[in-house]
C-alpha cells in the first residue's frame, strides 16, 4: 500500500485506463515501470518508454509514441511528437501507445508499506494463504 509520507521518497502519481478501467500507479524518482505492457519512467532516460523529467517543478515528457492531450480546464488540445522533449501539462489526458493516462498532480513522497490484514483467513481449508486486496 502507497501512503503520503513527508519523510518518503518521491513518486510521481500517474492514472491511466488502459484497459478501460481507472487504475493508479505511483513511480519512484529514477524508477522504470511496466504499466499495461507500456514503458513509463520518472528522471531515468529509456529508449522506448514514455520518460517523464522533473527540474526544479517544470515536467517535461519525451516519448516513444506519437500522441496527443487534452488539458481538462479548459480543453486545449496539443501533439505529442514520438522522441521529441515537451512541456508536460499536469491534469492532462494522454493518449498514446494505446493507453490513456493523466498525471493529476506534481511530485508527491511517500512510502510503499506491507499491511498485516486485521482478520486473516483461510480459504478452502488451506491455512497458509496470502489474501490480498489491491484499491
Amino acid at each position: 500500500m502507497w501512503t503520503a509520507d513527508e519523510n518518503g521518497k518521491e513518486y510521481l502519481k500517474i492514472v491511466e485506463a488502459g484497459d478501460g478501467q481507472r487504475h493508479e500507479h505511483y513511480i519512484q524518482d529514477g524508477e522504470i515501470a511496466n504499466i499495461h505492457n507500456i514503458l513509463f519512467s520518472l528522471n531515468k532516460e529509456t529508449q522506448g518508454a514514455i520518460n517523464i523529467f522533473t527540474t526544479d517543478s517544470v515536467y517535461t515528457i519525451k516519448s516513444g509514441f506519437d500522441g496527443d492531450f487534452m488539458r481538462m480546464a479548459d480543453q486545449f488540445r496539443g501533439q505529442v511528437v514520438k522522441d521529441s522533449v515537451q512541456e508536460l501539462q499536469l491534469r492532462s489526458l494522454y493518449t498514446m501507445g494505446g493507453t490513456k493516462f493523466v498525471i493529476p498532480e506534481p511530485l508527491v513522497k511517500g512510502k510503499y508499506i506491507a499491511q498485516k490484514s486485521s482478520q486473516p483467513r483461510a480459504r478452502d481449508g488451506i491455512k497458509d494463504t496470502l489474501i490480498v486486496a489491491l484499491s
